[in-house]
């Protein structure tokens, strides 16, 4: 199970509430690196990356008012959704987690509210134990890592 609700349980750790609304790069990529799905930096990048995207064709769609850029905006929005969701649903196949096994409703649920959606995902990996992949159960629980 997730520990906890996406949104009412948003505040539960404060500190990974706080990461993942001020810098959901690094929140995303320390998830990933605990799942054992790559390293820190580069899923973080990649993240950064889509991000910056659709706010730079935002930008520039309200510099240039050209269309072209606004549909590059949700381009890169629904990528970042997409690439996103398929990294949670990989954490639900890998770790056995119950909830909907459908690749939409984890889009959707990062497209809505990302840093909600990562701090559920950081909450259930940090409360789990689970460290490069391996999940060790709430029994051996380190503190501090």
């Amino acid at each position: 199970m997730w520990e906890g609700e996406v949104v009412l349980d948003f505040m539960y750790d404060r500190r990974v509430a706080l990461e993942s609304a001020c810098c959901p790069c690094y929140r995303f990529g320390k998830n990933m690196k605990r799942a054992g799905f790559g390293y820190c930096l580069l899923q973080g990048t990649v993240y950064f990356i889509l991000l910056v995207s659709v706010f730079l064709n935002i930008l520039a769609f309200m510099v240039t008012d050209r269309i072209c850029f606004l549909y590059l905006a949700v381009a890169f929005t629904v990528s970042l959704g997409a690439y996103s969701g398929f990294f949670r649903m990989q954490i639900k196949r890998k770790f056995n987690i119950m909830g909907t096994d459908n690749l939409l409703d984890d889009c959707i649920y990062h497209l809505i509210c990302p840093c909600c959606t990562l701090s559920q995902e950081s909450r259930t990996l940090e409360m789990n134990n689970v460290q490069d992949g391996t999940w060790h159960g709430r029994g051996d629980i380190c503190i501090g890592s």
